[in-house]
């Protein structure tokens, strides 16, 4: 998957070297033994990610590798025949629109993404089979070129549902671990570890007591 590191530059991680993911200030971040990454939740953290996006209006962000065309008074649309999915933008942001896609000054940055589709089951797809998102209510739908609309996350719920087939699980209200990544237990740092041994460099993940605390500690107990 695609993340921000915290200079703000996309990198790549291994979703299977994820310890724990967790929300601070509206924001979700995701952990690993190496170092700790903003996941892309917003439109504008989106481009950052994937730069072959671009932002026709504050609502909708498209994928300048995919578009087909613009239909007048109904927005971009994708695929070769134009009634299988239409992206519905203004005419105000196309021709900014073209010209970025003519000069070609962007890079292509693909990646597997975990969506939810509508029936709440999850989908990984390539990042670059994405034609648009598009944020309403306060979430953001993903459409491919043909039209299939998945749910992408942008809270700590939506990356519960689409994470936890890995094996994660709550530790606290404002985050999720990894069960077989857990170490162990700090009382000194008052939570979870997943280096062998931990130091005040180690991230450590909240945890909940009593109810998630004992089944965090059972496990950990039945798995040694």
């Amino acid at each position: 998957m695609i993340v921000l590191s915290s200079s703000g530059t996309q990198q790549y991680l291994d979703e299977n070297e994820i310890t724990h993911i967790s929300i601070w200030k509206r924001k979700i971040f995701a952990f690993s033994l190496s170092g700790e990454y903003m996941v892309p939740t917003t439109l504008q953290s989106l481009l950052t990610a994937y730069p072959q996006f671009f932002k026709v209006d504050r609502s909708v962000i498209v994928n300048t590798c995919l578009v087909k065309g613009y239909i007048d008074n109904k927005g971009l649309y994708f695929a070769d025949d134009p009634r299988r999915n239409i992206a519905p933008i203004k005419s105000e942001g196309v021709q900014e629109l073209f010209d970025y896609m003519q000069a070609q000054n962007f890079t292509i940055s693909t990646g597997r993404i975990r969506v939810l589709r509508q029936d709440d089951q999850v989908q990984i797809i390539d990042a670059n089979d994405i034609a648009y998102f598009h944020i309403f209510d306060r979430e953001i739908m993903a459409f491919t070129a043909v039209g299939e609309p998945y749910n992408y996350p942008v809270n700590l719920d939506d990356f519960y549902d689409a994470f936890s087939e890995l094996g994660f699980t709550w530790s606290d209200r404002s985050c999720i671990v990894r069960l077989d990544k857990v170490k162990g237990y700090s009382k000194e740092r008052q939570g979870l570890y997943f280096t062998d041994q931990v130091s005040r460099e180690s991230f450590i993940a909240n945890v909940s007591k009593p109810v998630r605390y004992r089944k965090i500690m059972s496990y950990l107990k039945n798995k040694n």
